[in-house]
């Protein structure tokens, strides 16, 4: 085996490891070293690129192309970067430098152009061309590396290009022709390959932090880094969320507080020169000098992934290597130099040496050497595909897809089912993006792998599978698995990754284009309100038991406003799953009992069991002075005595059985009778027990509804102070929990200001200050024109929403009740005024044509048409019966005439009938506090006790609720009110 100081010289290690004097300058072949000021150059004006300049939709020859920009534009934004640069000052920039640059990007993928169709040919140009009808379109997120953009034209360098360097060609001229250029040190081994994915000296953290900072005028010097990454990762997440519906959204705010995977350290990724390297490190550059030689896409791709295995495998690739091509060594280790010979620096004798480990480059005359080459590297790749698969493979290795995201997966995996690939591919998109660049790269890296591995042509893995399965069956644990996904999900995401892999890792255009204007608003001076509460993550915990305090509040509430309430069974609908679910448990629980009972002898370890529930819940119902009934239950229920009895075979579960019966019908109510009689009919066992369980539930119910009708009275005096301090504790965990509630009452201030009423309703050129009541009582009466469909429900009133829903809907009724009223006797006249028995009757004819009213299957049109043809009937026959003539044909039309036109929402009658019963419950809420109720208006005496019941109970629920939440309603009003008056006082 050839040692490591071997295969160093072979690699030429040894200059690359020497210590140049500072102030010095690296050179490699004739060709200037690419440092971190070329790469800062370009990651810079790429960035600017992507940033500035305007992605939109465009149409060229009567085609529409999505997400596109023009090259004219490209060159504009190109131009004014270089302009500005300050590495770049005093440079001579024209516009054919520049078209230069751009068709570098345009040869490094960075973006592409977009086909059109010239006369009926399609036109893709490989050139870039400076024209506002040609159409680009940004390809990768990733940086090319300086050695494939600075190649051709621009092989001398970006800086060349525009500006001279003088100091650098009397440094080439005046360097003596003898000494030994020397290179920088690796700065690591992902930036040292000529087709990396980022350039030296940048990590994968820090292009991706520069390829997101789009704005329109230099965001980079306006915004703060740490607003521009706020704002990807806000835009990222409202567009996942319009896409995919997710149950809790924890996982996905998850994913902004878990902390970036940081790049693989080795031992020389650092630009220190005067520390050891290590062997360790010997080794992976080894490898990574292997994989510069190669063309093979496969062994790149197997190549790169090792940049995240841990050292010991890698060694161990690295020390099998020469084994793999035994006699390429032998020969190749006689040519290797001496380490400190001056031809060492020499481009030929480094390519000659190399062939000792790199066979691939050694120039020799064998025959018989390609054969061995190929027999040797395909014993090579299947050793790399061994090494990924144990890593990859291990069951301890979290997925590279962060598992509090399994929400996302199973809705992209939900749209795949449907069919809906494009949604999917997008949502897939914006989930990679949420992932830590570092997680994000090593999954790119490994897809890649298995994506060419995975190909039929490629070298056989296994001899019993295809490619395809063996390397879904090895990585797809290490790319996703959760116990919330079936594994045929799972397949099938990895199978849609695999197939789309040039495209999942692409940015949305529809996301760029948000983040864009949203980061160009903000240099406009639109900047976030920073007095604001910053977002806070909630966990599960926190959510359940805000979840509870609510519902707690709820029940509270339930029980004084509403004084009919009672605990109900629940009832699961008829064939649905969790009833299915239920009878099938119950089943199979009864059916567990009856199979122990028939059993010889009889096993009563579940009939004991059920005695001993039984016992617990006839104890639950006792009160403390019923001590008789304790002692019976202790003394014949005694378990441990039953349970002896059950082992002798003395039990006697009839006996038993009849005890409990007896006792259940003295505790039960009187409604209970008969459904204790029909216990004493049942002689099986498994079915007693069966039925006495079923009445005992009843029972239950009996006793809560008891227990809640005791202590209604004194829960009145505790609630309003229980409701405030439920609500409060809510308002602290979510600040924001009153944002509907004060726009509910900025309205109320608004239509008051605008009617320019007082509190006596006056109008006046220079009004008197609002009062607090009269907000308040024009904010509940809004409630009963509320568009549920619509507006969001006050937070407030949240609870009663669908109560005011009913007396919104009863006061419609009424309104339209009242006004078919009207119609009829100012249209009759005077005549029916005084017959007894005829307003209730044309008022029940009416309400039975309105009970549905509220329903979507009802048409007002038809049901007033009916109900104008029913009122003509019975008004004639009513006449007839008191000997006036019956309504003639005319007065009949114009009759049913005027009741159709009440639908209509500008009819007079309606509209005044509407604005009276608004009046007469405004004026409840107004004299509320002084226990007199205000006369009814005019042409309302007809549904006067339905209107009185109803402006009672919105009172009631009105007054309640302002004894809750009067002290946030004081603050907020407080607030508007002031700053009403500070606006005033600067007019």
């Amino acid at each position: 085996m050839a040692s490591i100081r071997e295969r160093a010289a072979a690699l030429n290690l040894a200059e690359k490891l020497c210590v140049r004097p500072q102030g010095g300058r690296g050179v490699a072949a004739g060709k200037p070293a690419a440092g971190p000021q070329s790469s800062s150059l370009w990651s810079g004006l790429i960035s600017h690129l992507r940033a500035s300049v305007t992605v939109k939709r465009r149409r060229v020859h009567l085609r529409a192309h999505g997400d596109c920009f023009l090259g004219s534009e490209a060159v504009d934004v190109v131009t004014e970067h270089v302009n500005h640069a300050k590495d770049l000052e005093g440079a001579s920039v024209s516009r054919d430098k520049v078209v230069s640059v751009c068709q570098a990007l345009l040869e490094c993928n960075v973006f592409e152009a977009v086909g059109t169709k010239g006369f009926g040919k399609d036109k893709k140009q490989d050139v870039f061309q400076d024209s506002k009808s040609s159409l680009y379109r940004f390809v990768n997120v990733h940086m090319p590396s300086v050695d494939e953009l600075e190649r051709g034209v621009l092989g001398n360098g970006i800086q060349t290009l525009f500006c001279s360097a003088p100091s650098d060609r009397q440094d080439e001229q005046t360097r003596p022709t003898g000494s030994t250029p020397v290179e920088l040190p690796a700065m690591s081994t992902t930036a040292s390959r000529p087709d990396a994915r980022v350039t030296a000296g940048l990590s994968v953290e820090a292009v991706e932090r520069q390829s997101r900072s789009p704005s329109k005028v230099q965001t980079d010097s306006v915004l703060p880094p740490s607003l521009v990454e706020e704002v990807w990762h806000e835009q990222t997440l409202l567009r996942l969320l319009n896409l995919v519906e997710l149950p809790l959204l924890e996982g996905l705010l998850q994913c902004s507080q878990t902390p970036s995977s940081p790049r693989p350290s080795h031992p020389l990724s650092h630009n220190n020169p005067d520390l050891i390297h290590s062997s360790n490190h010997l080794d992976r550059q080894i490898l990574k000098a292997f994989r510069d030689t190669q063309e093979d896409e496969w062994l790149c791709a197997a190549l790169d992934c090792l940049d995240f295995l841990s050292d010991q495998p890698v060694v161990e690739l690295s020390r099998e290597l020469p084994h793999c091509f035994p006699q390429d060594q032998e020969e190749g280790c006689d040519r290797v130099p001496a380490a400190g010979s001056q031809d060492g620096g020499k481009r030929s004798d480094q390519r000659q040496c190399a062939g000792s480990v790199i066979p691939s480059l050694c120039d020799c005359d064998d025959s018989d050497e390609p054969r061995r080459s190929q027999s040797g590297l395909a014993q090579w790749k299947l050793l790399l595909y061994r090494t990924l698969v144990k890593h990859y493979g291990h069951a301890d290795r979290p997925p590279l897809l962060p598992q509090h995201m399994t929400d996302v997966y199973a809705a992209v995996t939900d749209l795949l089912v449907n069919a809906k690939l494009d949604k999917a591919l997008e949502a897939l998109q914006l989930c990679l993006k949420l992932l830590p660049p570092g997680c994000r790269d090593e999954l790119r890296r490994l897809l890649t792998f298995m994506t060419l591995a995975a190909d039929h042509q490629a070298m056989k893995l296994d001899k019993e599978m295809e490619n395809r399965l063996a390397v879904q069956t090895s990585f797809s644990r290490a790319i996703v698995h959760s116990k919330a996904l079936s594994k045929e999900s799972e397949d099938l995401l990895v199978v849609f990754m695999l197939s789309n892999m040039k495209e999942i890792f692409k940015i949305p255009g529809a996301l760029h284009k948000g983040v864009s204007e949203k980061l160009a608003s903000l240099v406009q001076g639109k900047q976030p309100d920073v007095t604001a509460s910053p977002l806070r993550f909630v966990s599960k915990e926190e959510l359940m038991e805000t979840a509870k305090g609510l519902s707690n509040m709820a029940l509270a509430h339930e029980i004084i406003v509403n004084p009919t309430f009672q605990v109900k069974p629940t009832e699961l609908p008829e064939g649905s799953f969790e009833r299915r679910v239920k009878e099938i448990m119950q089943k199979a629980f009864w059916d567990v009992l009856e199979e122990q009972l028939k059993d010889d002898p009889p096993c009563y370890d579940h009939a004991i069991k059920l005695l001993a529930e039984i016992k617990e819940i006839l104890l639950s119902f006792l009160r403390p002075c019923h001590d008789r009934q304790r002692s019976s239950i202790e003394e014949v229920l005694d378990l441990p005595l039953v349970r002896q009895q059950a082992e002798n075979g003395a039990l006697d579960m009839g006996r038993l059985s009849q005890f409990v019966i007896r006792m259940m019908g003295l505790l039960c109510a009187p409604s209970r009778d008969e459904d204790i009689d029909k216990l004493k009919d049942i002689t099986d066992v498994v079915p007693l027990f069966k039925a006495i369980f079923s009445v005992l539930d009843l029972m239950k119910l009996d006793m809560a509804n008891v227990a809640l009708s005791s202590i209604r009275p004194h829960l009145m005096q505790q609630s309003v102070e229980y409701e405030r301090n439920k609500f409060h504790q809510f308002l602290e965990k979510q600040p924001n929990a009153l944002d509907y509630t004060e726009k509910w009452l900025e309205e109320a201030v608004k239509y008051l200001r605008e009617s320019g009423r007082d509190g006596s309703g006056a109008a006046s050129s220079d009004p008197p200050p609002l009062l607090p009541v009269d907000i308040h009582n024009h904010a509940y009466l809004r409630l009963l024109r509320w568009d549920h469909s619509s507006d969001p429900f006050p937070e407030t009133v949240l609870m009663d929403q669908a109560r005011f829903q009913e007396m919104q809907q009863e006061a419609d009724r009424l309104v339209l009740l009242s006004s078919v009223l009207l119609i009829v006797y100012t249209t009759t006249g005077e005549a029916i005024s005084g017959l007894p028995g005829l307003m209730e009757t044309l008022k029940s004819t009416v309400n039975v044509m309105l009970a549905d009213m509220h329903t979507p299957s009802f048409s007002a049109e038809e049901a007033l048409a009916t109900i104008g043809e029913k009122l003509c009937v019975e008004l004639s026959q009513c006449l007839s019966q008191h000997g006036y003539s019956p309504l003639s044909a005319d007065r009949r039309g114009i009759l049913m005439g005027q009741i159709s036109a009440t639908v209509q929402p500008d009819n007079t009658v309606h509209k005044l009938m509407d604005s009276r019963v608004q009046t007469y419950l405004l004026a409840s809420l107004e004299s509320s506090q002084h226990k007199s109720p205000p006369p009814l208006p005019g042409g309302l005496a007809p549904v006067g006790r339905e209107l009185t019941e109803l402006a009672v109970h919105f009172s009631r629920l009105v007054n309640f609720n302002k004894l809750v939440f009067s002290p946030f309603y004081q603050k907020i009003l407080q607030s508007m009110l002031t700053a009403e008056e500070a606006g005033g006082t600067e007019t």
